[in-house]
């Protein structure tokens, strides 16, 4: 069921995110390489949430006007995650482990190796 204006305006920030939650669930898993934990984005996502649901004027889907947003969040969490030496290392080192495969045969070779040409 898609999210009219009316209906965002109606429901309360816990209802708008289990209606979102295969898209949030999603997010999620494709920067879980950030560390960032569970608590801390389902944290971050309701506070995009209730702020979108002032601001959302209903030109665009909700569901890409609420992605957007929730990812230049992400974005910013891991600008200032990245600032600590520490943590820098952890979230480098889990993108890594996200981009290449492990190597099996000739083809996966090459396609790690193109890989990490777009990684520099």
């Amino acid at each position: 069921m898609e999210l009219t204006l009316k209906r965002i305006k109606d429901y309360d920030v816990s209802e708008i995110y289990n209606e979102l939650k295969k898209l949030i669930d999603d997010i999620y898993k494709g920067y879980k390489y950030t560390g960032i934990s569970e608590e801390e984005y389902k944290n971050i996502v309701y506070d995009v949430i209730s702020t979108s649901k002032q601001k959302y004027d209903g030109k665009t889907k909700f569901d890409n006007y609420i992605k957007k947003i929730i990812i230049i969040k992400i974005i910013n969490y891991t600008k200032n995650e990245l600032k600590n030496n520490e943590k820098a290392m952890i979230i480098i080192n889990n993108y890594i482990n996200k981009l290449f495969k492990p190597i099996s045969d000739y083809k996966s070779c090459i396609n790690n190796i193109k890989n990490l040409l777009y990684f520099f």
